[in-house]
Parts: C-alpha cells; sequence; structure tokens
C-alpha cells in the first residue's frame, strides 16, 4: 500500500531562483520589446496563470480534504514549504499585468493581476462550504 509522505520535500532554491529570474526576463521583455510582443506574452502569462492558479488550490484543497481552509492563515496541512505552482501563477499574473498595459498603453489592464486569482477563491469558498455542509448536524 502506498501512502503519501507527511510533509513533501519543499521545493529546491536553485528552482526558487529560477522561477524568479524567468520572470523578471520575460516582465523586461514585455515592456521593453514591442507592442505586440506585450500582448502575446500578456494574454499567454493569462492564461497560464489561471490554469497554474488552478492546478495550486486544487491540490492544497484536496491535502485539506474535509478541513475548512482559514482564509487569513495557512492550512492545517500544508505538505510543501514553499509551493512553486502557486509563486508562478503569481508570476504569470505580474507578467500578464505588465504585458497587456505595455501593448495597450492603459493603466486598467493591471487588473488582469487580479483575474489570476479569482479561480483560486471561488474554489476556496466552495470548499469551505462543502466541508461546513458535510459536518451540519442534522
Amino acid at each position: 500500500m502506498s501512502v503519501a509522505p507527511e510533509e513533501w520535500p519543499s521545493t529546491p532554491a536553485w528552482k526558487s531562483a529560477l522561477a524568479a529570474v524567468v520572470p523578471v526576463a520575460v516582465l523586461g521583455l514585455a515592456w521593453l520589446g514591442p507592442p505586440v510582443a506585450g500582448s502575446v506574452l500578456g494574454i499567454g502569462a493569462l492564461v497560464v496563470g489561471l490554469l497554474l492558479s488552478v492546478v495550486g488550490g486544487r491540490r492544497v484543497l484536496r491535502e485539506n480534504a474535509g478541513r475548512r481552509v482559514p482564509w487569513w492563515h495557512e492550512p492545517s496541512i500544508r505538505r510543501r514549504d514553499r509551493d512553486l505552482v502557486q509563486s508562478a501563477a503569481g508570476s504569470c499574473a505580474a507578467v500578464a499585468a505588465v504585458g497587456l498595459v505595455r501593448a495597450t498603453g492603459s493603466w486598467w489592464f493591471l487588473l488582469a493581476a487580479v483575474a489570476v486569482f479569482v479561480p483560486d477563491v471561488v474554489l476556496h469558498a466552495r470548499h469551505n462550504r462543502a466541508v461546513r455542509r458535510e459536518n451540519r448536524v442534522q
């Protein structure tokens, strides 16, 4: 029988550094390159960020099945010290916002960064509501 470990090994420091350097390079390209590059990188980063946000959120909720996940604190079960998927989703949000601002010239596209985190908030709320319903005394 295979059982998941209590705590997964945390992401190595070199992967975290790489996850920080690559988005900064892409961010620079999105801001300093031609507007077409900004729009392509912005839309691509928005799509990738949405997907990574869903993947990271579902993983945290799956690890905390049957338990409510607090809004302002760490979940009760957190098997990773640093979660590279959620970090990359945040980096994609920044790249999407900067790329779209560069392409359109409108600062309102900074709100594109918020769109990356909407699926995570919706999944979180649905999870907590489902757990509350399961634990309700009838």
